[in-house]
């Protein structure tokens, strides 16, 4: 499929561009979502990349060259697609939903709502602030999360000072604005 072609030409664009730019896997730039959508007669083409250190406009303004070259340069995208296509390609923006667990290493430290599972299956929402992440190999990646008090619990208690979850457990992140 055509389609499936476009993402991995898409997704091979941004791994080479992140060896040559990236001094390290805190610079390391990475997919965090990639969506294609019929707009009309044309087709537009969301591109979301980040890094651990945030990505600049520079950065995206290149690769969104690079791919365009590489959709062009390509007679059977040129032939689907052809010069009917809009490509964004941007750093997702504060108050979107985490969607690459590496994106939670660059919001240490900002408030956090999250929605997650505890071991029963029940689901909870907390906000709080993002105290530690780990993502090491050898076992199950984690964060930390320091709540933020609003008060008692409907029980009478107090919430945690600090709630460590997994991540395969978190349902939906969003990073708080802050003013």
């Amino acid at each position: 499929m055509v389609e499936d072609r476009l993402i991995s030409g898409i997704e091979a664009c941004v791994a080479s561009f992140s060896r040559e730019v990236s001094t390290g896997k805190e610079s390391e730039i990475f997919l965090v979502d990639l969506a294609v959508k019929a707009a009309g007669r044309s087709v537009k083409i969301e591109v979301l990349v980040d890094s651990e250190q945030g990505i600049v406009i520079s950065q995206c303004a290149a690769l969104s060259r690079r791919i365009r070259d590489m959709i062009e340069s390509d007679d059977e995208l040129q032939e689907v697609y052809g010069e009917v296509f809009e490509l964004m390609v941007s750093s997702p923006g504060l108050g979107g939903p985490i969607r690459h667990v590496r994106q939670y290493i660059r919001h240490t430290g900002r408030l956090l709502s999250v929605r997650y599972r505890d071991d029963a299956g029940s689901v909870h929402d907390v906000t709080g602030r993002l105290i530690e992440v780990d993502l090491a190999e050898g076992h199950e990646p984690f964060l930390v999360l320091e709540p933020v008090r609003s008060g008692r619990k409907k029980n009478g208690s107090l919430p945690p000072s600090r709630l460590k979850m997994m991540l395969d457990r978190i349902d939906k992140a969003v990073v708080q604005v802050e003013f």
